[in-house]
């Protein structure tokens, strides 16, 4: 059956079975799942469930009254089911084995650091190690630092990647010019993000994996702002502009509001609008960008 098929014969009262595709609210929300309800039945997703990607807290896949697409894991007894909202969504490792061949340099966000080195995201769902030895000729990192790393080896069967540091922009204090291209085109790809989630969220519906793409675009929007936030030569109240925008991204958006995304991009509006004035004090007549005015 299809499941467009699926989802008519529930919300005529079927009965799910394993395999089907529900829709339903989530009524609930703790530490280690969300309860949903449909007609005649209910059912939990397992924390372990919600994403391929690192799960921080339940509350930020989860949101009461908002609608999920889940697949049915198993029946625990009649009217109530064991369902999985990461089975409707891409498993990121499908694409992530071909396009991280080795020699390959990434931008990766460091999540975890312990005794042994440094376990790092390429992107949601799709972590590699650092070891620790790696890190024997520069700064180690902290969680949530931003890295420049390439790919040394690649295990499909244990979706496993080792990776080795390399001398990131991050670790030096950018030059006003160079942080404001890298905030402009981090902007682009946050709005661009946003702008898709939109119409889903207006709904109320779950965004599914768009929702880990928009965090993981505001983690490098953050590192992007926090270097121009530091940048030599700006005024106080550009600075004061630049924080404004990067303390409203800088929690992620996880879960994806309306409200909270129409303040973020109204933030870094502001932000961008302040590119015309940094150009003209800190670029050369012949870098700046063609204008009309005055024509």
């Amino acid at each position: 059956m299809s499941v467009a098929g699926a989802l008519l014969v529930l919300a005529l009262g079927g009965t799910p079975k394993v395999g089907d595709t529900v829709l339903a609210p989530v009524t609930s929300v703790a530490d280690y799942g969300c309860f949903v309800k449909g007609p005649g039945w209910e059912g939990l997703v397992h924390v372990t469930d919600l994403s391929w990607a690192k799960v921080r807290g339940t509350q930020d896949h989860c949101v009461k009254g908002h609608t999920l697409e889940l697949s049915v894991l198993k029946v625990v007894a009649p009217g109530r089911l064991g369902l999985s909202r990461k089975a409707r969504l891409t498993d990121p490792w499908g694409l992530a084995a071909k396009r991280y061949e080795p020699g390959k340099q990434v931008r990766v966000r460091v999540v975890h650091v312990d005794e042994d080195g440094a376990t790092v995201e390429l992107e949601p769902g799709v972590d590699g190690r650092i070891p620790l030895v790696e890190f024997a000729r520069g700064p180690f990192p902290r969680p949530r630092d931003f890295l420049d790393a390439k790919v040394v080896d690649v295990d499909r069967e244990s979706r496993a990647l080792r990776l080795t540091p390399l001398p990131s922009k991050g670790q030096v204090k950018a030059h006003v010019v160079e942080a404001m291209k890298d905030v402009g085109e981090a902007t682009a790809r946050f709005n661009a993000q946003a702008d898709s989630l939109r119409p889903v969220v207006k709904k109320k519906q779950s965004p599914g994996d768009g929702a880990e793409a928009l965090d993981w675009q505001a983690a490098q929007l953050t590192e992007a702002l926090g270097r121009l936030a530091v940048a030599d030569g700006l005024t106080a109240e550009e600075r004061s502009t630049v924080e404004a925008a990067l303390r409203l991204v800088e929690p992620g958006v996880l879960p994806v509001e309306l409200e909270r995304l129409n303040a973020m991009q109204a933030s870094l509006k502001a932000v961008v609008g302040l590119f015309h004035v940094l150009e003209l004090r800190f670029k050369p007549a012949e870098q700046r960008r063609p204008t009309t005015r005055g024509l």
